[in-house]
């Protein structure tokens, strides 16, 4: 096997002590379950989205959200795929997502941990992939039922692939099969992959070589990915989800929220983290730099400047960075490896020491990182508890043909079944291809909405929380004439979820 410095050499096989695996895994799942206590038997509200997905799949009415209207209003199709497998075999989606997220968490931590075993570094894998256990947001959505830490660990299974291809100036026919699954569950996939590809044309060999492995290589990502646009194209009748046109748009105020988001993230929540990086760089900049080295610093850029310019996201301050802080410190234990191996002279002689103020950084990032999601799970908590109530509330006291108006479409469609429009457009083209001129200045992902046209597809039952807050504080919508206001009683951790905008009943003829 090759080394990590010389492709040439061979990396001695180690036998690596249980503890390199099993500590992290305990780690994960103790810090997994201390946010799962803070969240509640709910999962976050997009993930009842995919099982909504998934259900209707299953019971016949295809891939669609409400049966006969298809629009694509998820942007995990791989996700979205394996709920509709566990769902045919009988599995309650809510627990099982959940099992599963933190199945792939402890994927990603042994996966990284085997690699680097393999590759002579059992020391440096157990450091990483505690990093990883130890970080509050990979824990965080390894207990949520979102395609998160799927996609995490199929982007960790890539990269690594990809790295081992570099390094032996081989074709990447693994790598690209496995971008085109990252593809296939995210968006972001593409951009992997175009990298991926990038990187082979500055790989060894003749121009012919070259070339030759440039087209393997598209061809093997190409395939299933240009065979799900077809698909989509066919069945939904658009190039791209429709989440993208509801989400996505090009703003300065948008990447002013994308920088926040990631300043977030890297500044705020992982400061330790980012001096560590920093002088680990530093320290083994003498060594022996590969093209893989260069090409996982330029992965983690362009995913910087990505989820910057699109600008960022709602759900907590790390989910879109989850995926590639596996990748960064799949980098930095690389170098370590390097120093390990070529580092002779200042600043690379001591690489366990580097290694150990990473691991303290790490620790420290772990804590803060930890607070940064406990605490934005303390303020979602009572959210989705009340959405839950209030869903099982309308299943059980709505009529079946009712038709909801909301902008959480999440858990209240899933567990009141009904008829569902979305203000916000993700499951609607029409509102999703506004033109907003304050696009970047809301909530990512809820900033596309037209009153007027929705109340106009005639909802009887309307739950917008900012609707109530203004009818009860003595402002109310002209538009909302035909509505009353009922009290459903339930006990709503937040109050204004237990009133619904219900259709007055129209005059009888015979009045």
């Amino acid at each position: 096997m090759a080394g990590d410095g010389d492709a040439g050499s061979a990396a001695p096989r180690v036998k690596a002590p249980g503890a390199i695996f099993v500590v992290p895994l305990l780690v994960l799942l103790v810090h997994a379950v201390m946010h799962a206590r803070v969240q509640g038997i709910s999962c976050i509200d997009d993930a009842y989205i995919s099982f909504q997905y998934a259900r209707n799949l299953v019971e016949g009415h295809g891939l669609v959200f409400n049966p006969g209207e298809r629009v694509e209003g998820y942007t995990n199709f791989g996700w979205v795929m394996l709920l509709s497998v566990v769902h045919a075999l009988g599995a309650d989606l809510e627990a099982s997502s959940r099992v599963l997220a933190f199945l792939c968490g402890a994927g990603l931590v042994s996966w990284v941990t085997a690699w680097f075993v393999r590759r002579g570094g059992a020391v440096v894998g157990g450091l990483v992939g505690l990093a990883l256990a130890l970080d509050g947001t990979i824990a965080r959505w390894s207990q949520d039922g979102l395609e998160t830490m799927f996609f995490a660990m199929i982007v960790a299974m890539a990269v690594t692939t990809r790295i081992d291809e570099l390094d032996r100036d081989r074709t990447g026919v693994a790598s690209s099969l496995l971008f085109a699954l990252c593809a296939l569950t995210r968006p972001e996939g593409f951009v992997l992959f175009g990298l991926s590809w990038l990187a082979g044309l500055f790989a060894g060999g003749a121009v012919r070589d070259r070339v030759k492995r440039a087209v393997i290589e598209g061809l093997c990502f190409t395939g299933p990915t240009a065979i799900h646009v077809g698909w989509r194209l066919a069945y939904y009748g658009m190039p791209l989800p429709n989440t993208f046109y509801a989400k996505v748009g090009a703003s300065g105020a948008q990447v002013e929220r994308g920088l926040a988001y990631t300043g977030q993230f890297w500044l705020l929540d992982r400061a330790p983290l980012v001096l560590g990086a920093i002088a680990m760089l530093v320290a083994t900049a003498r060594a022996k730099w590969r093209l893989a080295d260069a090409w996982v610093l330029a992965v983690v850029g362009v995913w910087l400047v990505y989820v910057t310019a699109v600008g960022g996201d709602w759900m907590g301050p790390g989910r879109f960075y989850a995926p590639i802080l596996g990748v960064l410190l799949i980098g930095l234990g690389r170098r370590g490896l390097a120093a390990r191996e070529h580092g002779v002279g200042p600043g690379v002689g001591r690489p366990k020491v580097v290694l150990g103020a990473v691991l303290i950084a790490a620790l420290l990032s772990g804590a803060t990182s930890h607070l940064s999601e406990r605490a934005n799970l303390e303020v979602e908590r009572p959210l989705l508890d009340s959405r839950r109530e209030l869903a099982l509330f309308l299943a059980d006291a709505a009529e079946p043909d009712a038709r909801l108006l909301t902008g959480e479409i999440g858990a209240l469609a899933w567990f009141s079944r009904l008829y569902t429009l979305d203000l916000y457009g993700l499951i609607d083209p029409e509102i999703a291809r506004m033109d907003v001129e304050t696009l970047g200045e809301g909530l990512p992902g809820h900033e596309k909405a037209d009153l007027g046209y929705s109340l106009a597809q005639e909802p009887t039952l309307i739950v917008i929380p900012g609707l109530m807050q203004a009818i009860m504080a003595g402002r109310p919508d002209p538009r909302l004439a035909d509505f009353e206001v009922r009290d459903t009683r339930i006990a709503a951790p937040i109050a204004v979820f237990r009133y619904v905008l219900v259709r007055r009943a129209a005059p009888s003829s015979t009045e």
